[in-house]
């Protein structure tokens, strides 16, 4: 990762210095795994709340975008759905706050028994939960939560920081005044989160301004891996907590916040750039120092 903005002639191009120009790095592996998940949920066109942001809607209401699914009409596909989704977000949720630990037996039959389901729903739940990192599994031996990936964690912040470095490429030109003042009630956000040291909220504004960008741009391929990344990263935070520099964090969420303000794409990314390449892996290399500390005792 880099450690200065020099290279911002290439994440004006919405990409990292060989980033998926190299296809064989761990990050793009990353990505291509997040597009088969969305593109093996279900085909055709989704029908996708807007936001109440100008470029992204007129009035609210919903819109059709491409890579997600229109399941109107489809009840008994939807039952299932229903069923699976609630399993996926019970889950996932678990493992997110750390009630399911690292290593700890996940099984389908148990899991299937006790909301009075088929295996199905409970297996295409677990399938998604392992397409995103957060559980492990073994045909016939076993299904198992996880342990935290230091590596992957920090393939799926670069991912995320790429994402919204392309996304304001694109969106900075259609912003309006109401946006603005979205966006920067997002980072206000943020700066309460840090005051509050409060890494659930600071993730969940984090991701809102990400999704902001993403949708004010029209891009609902960025929408869904954001999304696709957000359990992982949300799971780490819940895990590093006592590793947050929080003066670095509240220093580039005030640079954010100034250059959206005056509708600055080229600082926007340099602030954007400084959280994903020198913040936010600080915060992971403490991590593991903490880790290694820990196991050591």
């Amino acid at each position: 990762m880099h450690s200065s903005v020099q290279d911002s002639s290439a994440y004006s191009q919405g990409r990292r210095p060989g980033g998926c120009l190299d296809s064989h790095s761990d990050e793009c592996d990353m990505l291509r795994v997040a597009l088969r998940a969305i593109q093996g949920r279900c085909g055709g066109p989704a029908r996708v709340p807007r936001p109440p942001m100008s470029a992204a809607s007129s009035g609210g209401g919903t819109t059709v975008v491409e890579g997600g699914c229109d399941l109107l009409g489809m009840d008994g596909a939807l039952e299932r759905r229903s069923v699976s989704e609630d399993v996926y977000h019970r889950l996932r949720d678990a493992i997110v706050s750390g009630e399911l630990r690292p290593g700890e037996r996940i099984r389908d039959y148990e899991l299937a028994a006790d909301l009075g389901t088929s295996k199905t729903p409970v297996r295409h739940a677990l399938a998604r939960l392992a397409e995103g990192g957060l559980v492990e599994m073994q045909r016939n031996r076993y299904t198992r939560v996880a342990p935290l990936d230091l590596d992957r964690i920090r393939d799926a912040i670069a991912l995320f920081g790429d994402i919204w470095i392309g996304s304001v490429r694109h969106a900075m030109p259609l912003i309006q005044a109401d946006d603005v003042t979205y966006l920067v009630d997002l980072t206000e956000d943020m700066s309460a989160a840090v005051v509050e040291k409060d890494v659930v909220e600071f993730g969940a504004a984090l991701r809102a301004i990400a999704l902001g960008f993403a949708r004010i741009e029209g891009n609902s391929t960025r929408v869904t891996v954001i999304e696709f990344l957000g359990p992982q990263i949300r799971r780490f935070s819940q895990h590093a907590r006592g590793a947050f520099d929080w003066a670095a964090v509240e220093e580039s969420t005030v640079a954010t916040r100034e250059a959206i303000r005056q509708r600055d794409a080229a600082a926007t990314r340099a602030a954007i750039v400084t959280l994903f390449d020198t913040v936010l892996p600080g915060i992971i290399d403490r991590t593991e120092e903490l880790d290694a500390a820990d196991e050591r005792r």
